[in-house]
């Protein structure tokens, strides 16, 4: 979905509410399952999402039940590994994968990193590989993503405020 900030209205989301994280896991896996996506996509979700998603899984106590069946084998176990590799010139190089058996896994922060997506005709090369400036650099009309540090999203949870400005990250 996108949705440029200065547009009136935004387009509908759906908001699923649960009684407890634990809960809110289980049905975002159902939904997963159901919608048997042969790609899954996003910006740095391999050394983020997925390892967040997963590692919150075992801490509730139902990490065994999330990663059961997440790629095409329904009785394959989905598990995050770090893949680790140097050289002179690129130094220490870390990433987490994850073995969605039958599912194309595509995170465009790597992508970037790796230089494999292409630089626009007569255009600089993006000043980093945020998310932010990648959207300025391939999208038209400086669309920003909003922006919202990881780090603060436990403390934004607590302010009807502050989870307002998580969704709208998370929507757009």
């Amino acid at each position: 979905m996108l949705h440029h900030p200065t547009d009136k209205e935004a387009p509908p989301v759906h908001v699923w509410v649960y009684r407890s994280e634990c809960e809110m896991l289980v049905a975002w896996r159902s939904f997963m399952i159901v919608a048997d996506a042969d790609v899954l996509t996003g910006y740095n979700i391999n050394n983020f999402d997925w390892r967040f998603i997963f590692a919150r899984a075992d801490q509730l106590g139902i990490g065994a039940d999330m990663a059961q069946g997440f790629g095409r084998r329904k009785w394959h176990r989905t598990t995050m590994r770090k893949k680790a590799s140097s050289s002179r010139a690129k130094g220490y190089h870390q990433v987490w994968e994850g073995n969605f058996t039958g599912r194309w896994v595509d995170d465009l922060f790597q992508a970037f990193k790796q230089a494999k997506l292409p630089l626009l005709s007569g255009r600089v090369r993006p000043r980093g590989n945020k998310l932010n400036d990648m959207c300025a650099y391939y999208l038209e009309d400086g669309v920003q993503k909003i922006d919202v540090d990881p780090k603060q999203m436990a403390n934004m949870q607590r302010t009807a405020e502050g989870r307002a400005k998580v969704a709208l990250y998370c929507a757009y």
